[in-house]
């Protein structure tokens, strides 16, 4: 489940995702509440973001979270592998 709302969380929080939907919803967020709402501020916070996600992914059935789980460790090898 960790894995899960690692991966959702990072892709809410930095990355484009699919069609641009992540990003095209950060502006969507940014554009209505402004840079200083409570809202925005919570997006450029992974930690935040996490809290939230991790609620919700508590909830879900293994079939939806697994594969999420599986992608978010896939993410983090990445990330160790491209620091090397």
């Amino acid at each position: 489940m960790a894995l899960a709302a690692y991966r959702v969380t990072r892709m809410v929080w930095i990355e484009d995702g699919p069609f641009d939907i992540f990003s095209k919803l950060r502006g969507l967020i940014y554009g209505r509440f402004g840079d200083e709402h409570w809202i925005t501020r919570g997006l450029n916070c992974p930690f935040c973001i996490s809290f939230w996600v991790a609620l919700v992914v508590v909830f879900l059935p293994p079939l939806i979270y697994a594969p999420l789980g599986v992608a978010g460790g896939v993410a983090l090898i990445f990330e160790w592998r491209l620091k090397e």
